[in-house]
């Protein structure tokens, strides 16, 4: 018997805090003993685009190639599952495209909306950009080259173009302790599921 699965997609600029809260969901889920998919798409290509007009058209190749691995994946495995949480959704990787320069966010949102259903519900953590940097700072690893200000003010408005086209958002104000960012997530998720179920 195939399940009725919830898709839920975690979204927000570096340093909001989406890759924490994911974690504490995921863990959540588990502990209730449900199937969780948790799907990432890989935008690492997007990292190094703006370099040259030979390697940026291979790197939209291989960009294309990620969003077609990750679909495939969704397609063949989310049957299975409870819920699948979307790490890196597709909003994600068109809000860093648009920081990069590639402006065309919503026909291409449009074309992708043709393969695969919107999330159930997407939550974005609305931060401000300076914090988001602050937190990075704090971070034990080196910073990414797209971790500036420049790149993430750019990301914020390619989310804010985004999801006004969108169903199903919950804005959650980010920049609050890791716990209270979490009780908003369950507040998020206990208000969904008791409309869907």
């Amino acid at each position: 018997m195939i399940k009725q699965n919830t898709s839920i997609a975690f979204c927000g600029i570096d340093g909001s805090g989406k890759g924490t809260q994911i974690n504490n969901v995921h863990n959540s889920l588990k502990n209730q003993n449900l199937d969780v998919l948790l799907a990432k798409l890989n935008y690492f290509p997007l990292n190094h685009y703006g370099d040259c007009i030979v390697k940026d058209a291979f790197l939209k190749l291989r960009s294309g190639i990620e969003i077609l691995k990750y679909y495939s994946i969704l397609r063949f495995k989310n049957p299975n599952y409870d819920f699948i949480l979307h790490d890196r959704y597709i909003v994600c990787y068109l809000a860093y495209a648009y920081a990069k320069g590639i402006n065309k966010v919503l026909l291409l949102k449009n074309c992708f909306d043709l393969l695969i259903n919107e999330a159930d519900l997407t939550i974005y953590f609305d931060i401000e950009v300076k914090e988001a940097l602050q937190r990075i700072e704090t971070r034990n690893r080196k910073k990414t080259r797209n971790e500036n200000y420049e790149t993430l003010s750019r990301a914020k408005e390619g989310y804010e173009i985004l999801l006004a086209r969108m169903k199903n958002i919950e804005i959650i104000q980010a920049g609050q302790s890791e716990e209270e960012v979490y009780q908003q997530v369950e507040n998020c998720l206990v208000k969904k599921l008791k409309t869907t179920h």
